[in-house]
C-alpha cells in the first residue's frame, strides 16, 4: 500500500504513516503479501546449513507448556495477570522525583500499572497536583 493513500492533513502540517495503521480494510492482505515475499525467498538458500542457522533462533525462543509467561511486563499464568517483578523492582527504586519532568517520569511508569493499585487515582492525586499549572492574578 502506497504511504500517499493513508496520509492525512490538518491546518498545522501533513502526515503519513510510516508503519501500518490498525483498522485499515486491506491491511491484511498487504500483510500476506509481504510475508508471501519474505517466505518466498527461502528457496533462495543452497545450503541446508543456512536454514538452521534460523531453526536455531525460533528454537531458543520457544517453549512449550509453560506454567507462567511473560508478556508485556506482565506475567500470564493460570491464575491470572500480575505484574512483573523486575519492573516492579524498578519503580520501587526510581529516584525521589526532583522536578516536573521526573514526577511526570514516574507518574507514566506507574501508570502502566494502575489496574494493579486499588483506588489509584486517590494515592496519585498529591503528585498531580504538583503537575498542575498555577496562575496568580496581579
Amino acid at each position: 500500500m502506497q504511504k500517499i493513500k493513508i496520509a492525512f492533513s490538518t491546518p498545522y502540517d501533513s502526515y503519513e504513516f510510516i508503519r501500518m495503521p490498525f483498522g485499515l480494510k486491506n491491511a491484511p492482505s498487504t500483510f500476506q503479501k509481504l510475508m508471501k515475499s519474505i517466505l518466498s525467498r527461502s528457496h533462495e538458500l543452497n545450503d541446508l546449513n543456512e536454514l538452521f542457522v534460523y531453526l536455531d533462533d525460533i528454537l531458543d525462543k520457544y517453549s512449550l507448556l509453560r506454567k507462567e509467561v511473560a508478556y508485556l511486563a506482565h506475567i500470564i499464568s493460570a491464575t491470572g495477570l500480575k505484574p512483573d517483578s523486575g519492573k516492579i523492582r524498578v519503580l520501587k527504586e526510581f529516584p525521589t522525583p526532583h522536578s516536573i519532568k521526573n514526577t511526570k517520569q514516574f507518574l507514566e511508569l506507574v501508570e502502566y500499572y494502575r489496574c494493579f493499585i486499588p483506588n489509584f487515582s486517590l494515592i496519585i492525586k498529591p503528585l498531580t497536583n504538583l503537575l498542575k499549572k498555577r496562575f496568580v492574578k496581579c
